[in-house]
């Protein structure tokens, strides 16, 4: 089986620790006198935002689209300023301070994959400031993830109500409606994306995979074509193209996408799979295996994937038995 396309062409970076903050920093700031807060609370809008400004230096994302991998020594910090903020709820009984705060322990929820947790903290940011496009924005990844694809795009057109021009905002709208199977609208909405930047790869990528799954493998081609045009040296890409070349079983065009795309970087076992399936579908058991088995090396056992590529290899197997019976 052909594996899903790639949705976005860029790779996960890890961010490291910045700046010269340290944990006594923090956990001076977090420290909390519930007398002085209730009689002051100008105080903690102060320290919100202090203890926002050190999550921003240690590179603690505000919004979902942006990666990063959080460090232990990250993760201790985010836990205490997390701490304090739930203290304030407590004494406040509702969210105030930073907004940024609140998008972070949100984005830090997410990528712990604590999506509810993850939905509490952007609906406090949302209390905060209902018209916050960033939490708006946020609600609608996260509602994405529960399935909740029609209230997601309710928050994600309140985006654009706000700002019509907000790129990001149409992606995520896509998005929901390609999970609700509306694929015409979702690329109504990649066309609307890239009205405003036609050199965005990631939205010509991501309208291809969008008329692949509506069946419209040419024009998905020519959109894979833009996205390289602006930028050839993108291995998902090339991947999604070749995907697209095997669909319409033109195998040899969708080898060469594949072997360019392993060019690139010889190291992403779907790209691997993907080869290995347009070989078996050409006949070539052997080399198809070959494919399967060196996706399966870049995989541990554990992953979800390995255990669908090592599917593809055991049919494989069995069809080159039946060939050489």
């Amino acid at each position: 089986m052909i594996m899903p396309k790639f949705s976005s062409p860029v790779q996960k970076e890890a961010i490291g620790v910045k700046g010269d903050v340290t944990q006594i920093d923090i956990g001076t700031l977090v420290i909390l006198d519930e007398k002085k807060l209730r009689e002051n609370p100008q105080e903690w809008k102060e320290k919100s935002e202090r203890i926002n400004s050190i999550l921003e230096r240690q590179g603690i994302p505000k919004l979902i689209g942006e990666k990063a991998e959080i460090t232990p020594e990250q993760e201790k910090i985010v836990n205490k300023a997390e701490k304090a903020v739930r203290k304030v709820l407590r004494i406040f009984g509702k969210p105030t301070g930073d907004i940024d705060l609140f998008l972070r322990l949100g984005w830090k929820a997410y990528s712990h994959k604590l999506i509810d947790p993850a939905i509490e903290w952007f609906e406090k940011a949302l209390e905060i400031d209902p018209q916050n496009t960033d939490a708006l924005k946020n609600m609608g990844i996260v509602l994405m993830e529960k399935e909740r694809n029609e209230e997601a795009i309710q928050y994600l057109e309140a985006v654009l109500k706000i700002d019509p021009e907000d790129i990001d905002g149409w992606k995520f709208k896509a998005k929901a409606l390609e999970k609700l199977d509306r694929y015409q609208d979702a690329i109504a909405c990649y066309d609307m994306a890239l009205s405003i930047d036609p050199e965005r790869t990631d939205m010509w990528n991501n309208k291809g995979i969008c008329l692949d799954k509506n069946k419209e493998h040419k024009k998905a081609i020519e959109c894979f074509n833009k996205a390289l045009e602006i930028d050839n040296n993108i291995p998902q890409i090339w991947n999604n193209k070749g995907v697209s070349y095997c669909y319409m079983k033109e195998h040899k065009k969708a080898i060469e996408c594949f072997n360019k795309a392993l060019e690139i970087d010889n190291n992403i076992p779907q790209i691997w799979n993907n080869k290995g399936v347009c070989l078996e579908e050409m006949g070539n058991f052997d080399e198809a295996k070959k494919c399967y088995e060196k996706a399966l090396e870049l995989l541990p056992p554990e992953e979800p994937l390995y255990d669908f590529i090592e599917k593809n290899r055991e049919i494989t197997s069995r069809l080159m038995e039946g060939k050489n019976a």
